[in-house]
């Protein structure tokens, strides 16, 4: 079963409100969908912390520390960490590179508060990022890729600032 904001039920309408309703500190704007288990009983996902495979964890745990992440946890010996940065999370694994010639085609999504503070924070922290620009979607943004070719498109809404 779907439902939106605009759902007749209001007792759906306030578990979707009262149920977190939030991702990475800022209101969930799209639409709910429930899921029904094959037992009837109704579930819901609490978070999503995507998995990077890698080819060098500490390299990667450098470049996200200068997009702004903190090492949450790390493990040397299965070659995987766990970075956060607010409320989002973000995993590297190298034992997860299967197949380390194949091209990755995912692309990560981030949104900070002020996207050209960001911007700037960045590039004081060392990367060589590309200009903001406003794409045709509305989005101010920059696109960048970490050392293992995972590509992170990193943005705000330009007519809001969300």
């Amino acid at each position: 079963m779907y439902i939106s904001r605009l759902d007749p039920n209001p007792r759906l309408e306030r578990a979707v409100r009262g149920g977190g309703g939030r991702a990475c500190g800022r209101p969930l704007n799209l639409i709910v969908r429930r899921h029904t288990t094959t037992l009837g009983a109704s579930m819901k996902m609490n978070r999503l912390i995507p998995m990077l495979p890698v080819r060098s964890m500490p390299a990667s745990v450098d470049f996200y520390e200068k997009l702004g992440f903190s090492l949450e946890q790390r493990n040397d010996d299965w070659r995987w960490a766990m970075l956060c940065f607010g409320e989002c999370r973000l995993m590297v694994d190298e034992s997860i590179n299967v197949h380390p010639g194949i091209p990755r085609s995912s692309v990560l999504y981030l949104y900070p508060d002020d996207i050209s503070e960001f911007h700037k924070q960045v590039r004081r922290n060392g990367l060589v990022v590309p200009d903001l620009e406003v794409t045709f979607y509305g989005m101010t943004e920059f696109r960048i890729d970490d050392p293992d070719g995972n590509r992170l498109w990193i943005g705000q809404n330009a007519s809001t600032g969300a």
